[in-house]
């Protein structure tokens, strides 16, 4: 039934109902129209419309299972155990699995794995099927012990089955467990080691591990099993794995193949830019990105915009320098690299008045949250107190007084780098660009922004406030997960 088809269906049986009447719908009319209200989330018209429908078709079964699942999301778990027994001589896998739902949602756990199996031993029709369907509701019960021994399970009997691929991807999203995960992977190469499906999981996940040149490997046996041509999407995590290993030369060869099809463009010209920038390829990463700006329909990632600032720094286009660095501080106002850059280029022109004003707002920036993290830290008492001094007395706009104990607490913790940047914008503040220049000679401008970058993502709160990027360097599990969520993947 298309979706309109079902709109109006639907519209006619609700204003029928409304004047105290009934339309007659054929069952499995009724059972699509609860298709679309379960994917719209019309959830009372849902239950209205199930109500009716087992009163025009009290025996189909596919309404009796809705019915079942209602009992449990009423938490009425015997009474939907009870009714899908009563169904158990349809043979229909969905009334199987609603009945073993049932017994998890009873805390019976022992007793649903035993009906599991038994339904095993009876090689019931759509078994595969079965187990996905358990996984699934234990998944979304978030019962993830229970839904990780149904998934072993599935793998050992249907190692190919791409139904339990999609909910082993959905209890990695969720569960984020990647030992747990890596294992029933690993138990499920061990049994069936020909078998692609097992081996490119494994690769996935040891890519989420960081674990690059194991993932290669898992990736090499998947193509060697499949012997067909390999995945897009495992080709670009292979990429990907290059990117990270550093070997930026095969990433590129690879990335650039992924580049031809239309579907994967816009999400691999701006890494395999960065590639090409990581190789000091000025023209080319400023070539890609160039043309992905102009063509950009969407708000610009960040990453983009600092990307393209730097091709044309080092290729001396200053005026589209200065423009894309205004794009971003209008995209990204406290985005602190951005600041940061402001910064830079105001004390370039010799603009005195436009560096500190914009130092002042790169401190405002970065400044609670780089409290609580320093504040946060194992130890080191001294420094801590040092540097909560010192970012006291900035705020009270005593300069000296701060950088003598920012000076300290790095003497005393040096592993502490994020004060480095501190006082580099407190030379600024006092308006001393000689200390600042002579500051930021041992810390370059790039070493300032990977300090930014690193100390926030070590501590888990990236301050850049760009959107996360389905394929973004700085987050390999993000980049992951991602993937592992679209259920449309197919190896």
């Amino acid at each position: 039934m298309k979706e309109e088809e079902a709109r109006k269906l639907i519209e006619a049986f609700f204003e029928a109902d409304a004047q105290g009447k009934t339309i007659y719908m054929d069952a499995d009319q009724v059972d699509e129209a609860l298709d679309w209200l379960e994917d719209e989330r019309y959830l009372d018209d849902y239950y209205r419309l199930l109500e009716v429908g087992l009163r025009l078709h009290p025996d189909y079964i596919p309404l009796l299972v809705r019915r079942c699942f209602q009992l449990i999301y009423e938490e009425k778990y015997k009474e939907a155990y009870d009714l899908a027994t009563s169904l158990e001589n349809s043979r229909n896998y969905e009334v199987y699995a609603v009945q073993i739902d049932s017994l998890f949602c009873l805390e019976e756990p022992e007793k649903a794995l035993r009906l599991l199996e038994q339904r095993v031993k009876e090689n019931c029709e759509d078994l595969d099927l079965l187990f996905a369907d358990v996984a699934d509701f234990l998944i979304q019960y978030k019962m993830l012990m229970a839904s990780r021994e149904v998934l072993k399970r599935g793998f050992e009997l249907f190692p190919d089955s791409p139904d339990l691929k999609d909910e082993f991807n959905d209890f990695i999203a969720l569960a984020c467990e990647l030992p747990q995960a890596m294992q029933i992977c690993k138990d499920l190469v061990d049994a069936h080691p020909y078998t692609s499906e097992g081996w490119s999981m494994l690769g996935k996940l040891q890519v989420a591990a960081k674990e690059y040149n194991k993932a290669l490997e898992s990736f090499d046996f998947a193509a060697l099993c499949s012997g067909d041509a390999e995945d897009p999407e495992i080709k670009m995590l292979r990429a990907y794995c290059h990117y990270m290993n550093d070997n930026q030369e095969e990433a590129i060869k690879l990335f650039e193949e992924l580049r031809e099809m239309p579907e994967l463009r816009e999400r691999v010209v701006p890494i395999l830019a960065e590639c090409y920038l990581r190789c000091q390829k000025y023209q080319e990463s400023y070539t890609l990105l160039r043309q992905f700006i102009d063509q950009a329909t969407d708000t610009i990632e960040i990453s983009v915009l600092l990307n393209f600032h730097t091709c044309c720094l080092a290729l001396k286009h200053w005026d589209e320098a200065e423009s894309i660095l205004e794009l971003a501080s209008e995209l990204y106002s406290t985005n602190s690299i951005v600041l940061h850059r402001l910064v830079i280029a105001a004390v370039e022109r010799n603009d005195l008045e436009d560096a500190v004003a914009q130092a002042d707002r790169l401190f405002q920036s970065v400044a609670e949250d780089s409290y609580h993290m320093v504040m946060s830290e194992n130890g080191h008492e001294e420094a801590k107190a040092l540097f909560s001094q010192a970012m006291h007395l900035y705020k009270e706009r005593d300069y000296d007084g701060a950088l003598l104990c920012f000076r300290k607490a790095y003497e005393t913790f040096p592993a502490m780098r994020i004060i480095e940047f501190f006082m580099a914008i407190t030379y600024l503040k006092k308006k001393d660009i000689e200390s600042y220049l002579n500051h930021t000679r041992y810390i370059s401008p790039e070493e300032i922004e990977t300090i930014l970058d690193n100390w926030f993502l070590e501590k888990g709160n990236h301050l850049n406030n760009e959107p996360q990027a389905e394929f973004e360097h700085l987050s390999p599990s993000a980049l992951v997960k991602a993937y592992l969520r679209n259920k449309s993947n197919r190896n």
